[in-house]
């Protein structure tokens, strides 16, 4: 009995009114050859016609009205009543972003973060982002390594090609499954298994990403002396691209992964990463009253931070009027640049504190020595 889990894993275009989308199982063609089950907004509509495309039954290929426009974001929906020959659905209605493909140049895609010194049992990684307006085609870009100041060991991200779709994140990696349990996965369709991907050196090494005329689109020289001083083990810790808009080796641009994300963002925003048109606000309260009853409504004080750099540890406590220690909420943590986190309402001896009012206390120190202190009041009640 097949009990694997169907998945849309790719889609190819074969020109601007046709494209191919790639299954993870044979499919029944009563369901995945079926118009109905597929509408591209805006203004495409459902296809005029569907054909398998392979003898497996694994894609389908689909005629549209009219040619898509260059520059043009569009929507897929594809039915979740789909099933492959198995009688296994897709479940829900699922959605991709589709445009027309354009070639890439340089720092269109940058390498934004590297796992380079995996944990036992564990694989590493390099992140890209394609920081441009652009929909790019993967085909078009190779991943290696320097070897005696050239590129070598260059693998093709995909022999067939798939969309890359602006503002969004691929995360390169020998084996997902030895990715996977180390760290916090959003979305698994950002994720590009890459048997070949050249091994990175424990220590430093050079990455370089090129296109298919050899073109070099970016390139990210790595060492372990990058991270954090004050972490005395890096294994399984990734380096994080701080801005996208700044050069790879620009001084200062990659930071240690936060503590707080599980030490590595894999495929999505960067637990670090820094808009440069973002304006800070420091550290604000979501809201100063919270009721920690359980009945689903302000159960808790979040407590948000976002700071212009990176390397944050913070020290938090919770006092009561009378000056007293509450809690001890973080010890010595190390934050990202932006995030938030909670307290209970709990104070150290495990029990539910009063009501009344509060203080919180946080002491950040940064990477150059800056010290900066906060008190932000809050109140702790109970609704009527």
């Amino acid at each position: 009995h097949d009990i694997m889990e169907l998945k849309m894993d790719r889609i190819q275009w074969v020109c601007d009114s046709i494209l191919i989308l790639f299954y993870n199982e044979p499919m029944d063609s009563l369901w995945a050859a079926n118009c109905d089950n597929y509408e591209i907004l805006p203004e495409i509509g459902h296809p005029t016609r569907i054909i398998m495309n392979d003898n497996h039954f694994s894609s389908v290929r689909l005629y549209l009205r009219h040619a898509l426009n260059p520059r043009q974001i569009y929507t897929l929906t594809i039915a979740g009543n789909i099933r492959d020959c198995a009688g296994n659905q897709l479940g829900k209605d699922i959605t991709f972003s589709l445009g027309i493909t354009e070639k890439v140049v340089k720092d269109d895609v940058v390498i934004n973060e590297v796992l380079f010194n995996a944990k036992t049992g564990g694989s590493d990684y390099v992140e890209l982002y394609n920081r441009s307006n652009k929909f790019l085609n993967a085909r078009e870009l190779l991943l290696g390594t320097k070897i005696n100041d050239s590129p070598g060991n260059l693998a093709r991200l995909s022999e067939n090609g798939f969309l890359i779709a602006p503002f969004s994140y691929l995360l390169i990696t020998s084996s997902i499954d030895k990715v996977r349990p180390f760290f916090k996965i959003e979305d698994e369709k950002n994720f590009v298994e890459l048997t070949q991907m050249a091994s990175l050196d424990d220590k430093a090494a050079t990455i370089v990403l090129m296109n298919d005329t050899f073109a070099i689109i970016d390139e990210f020289s790595y060492s372990e002396k990058m991270h954090l001083a004050t972490l005395k083990d890096v294994n399984g810790i990734s380096l994080e691209r701080i801005s996208p808009e700044k050069p790879a080796n620009f001084p200062g641009n990659w930071h240690s992964a936060a503590e707080t994300a599980g030490y590595g963002t894999p495929g999505y925003r960067n637990s670090q990463a820094v808009d440069d048109t973002e304006a800070t606000q420091a550290i604000s309260l979501a809201d100063e009253f919270f009721s920690p009853d359980n009945d689903g409504y302000k159960d808790f004080l979040q407590i948000n931070y976002q700071f212009e750099q990176p390397g944050c540890r913070a020290q938090v406590y919770i006092f009561d009027t009378m000056g007293r220690l509450i809690r001890h909420l973080l010890n010595n943590e190390l934050l990202g640049t932006l995030g938030s986190f909670n307290w209970d309402g709990i104070n150290d001896e495990g029990q539910m504190c009063m009501v009344g009012m509060y203080v919180v206390f946080i002491r950040t120190v940064f990477d150059d020595g800056t010290v900066k202190e906060y008190k932000r009041p809050c109140v702790l009640a109970v609704k009527r």
